[in-house]
């Protein structure tokens, strides 16, 4: 970046328009539904109630996690909400798929604590 005779730094240009084309998975609300109701709108990974903070609307935050990636997935098949799918904060989630395979749960737990 440039910095100006007042010692601020210069932003560069943004938004843009570009086009792209990619291919996305489709997921399921009804998966996502069961999950949070089985669950409840609970972070499994650092235990954030987002309703706690921001009131009725939170919930609504929730990320639903894919403990196996759809990615990895060899075709469409029917998911189960409980076995398959835990709910992550929007930050636990991000932290999720800083790698690949995405670490669990258990492993963001571990990190929280240590």
């Amino acid at each position: 970046f440039e910095v100006n005779t007042e010692s601020q730094p210069v932003g560069k240009t943004e938004g843009a328009v570009t086009v792209a084309t990619c291919g996305k998975r489709k997921r399921s609300a009804t998966n996502r539904t069961a999950c949070l109701r089985h669950f409840g709108a609970v972070c499994n990974a650092c235990g954030l109630k987002p309703e706690d903070l921001y009131g009725a609307e939170g919930p609504s935050i929730m990320h639903v996690h894919h403990l196996t990636p759809l990615s990895a997935m060899e075709s469409p098949r029917a998911l189960s909400p409980i076995d398959e799918l835990v709910p992550l904060c929007p930050n636990c989630h991000n932290f999720a798929h800083k790698r690949n395979p995405p670490f669990s749960p258990e492993e963001i737990r571990d990190q929280i604590s240590s």
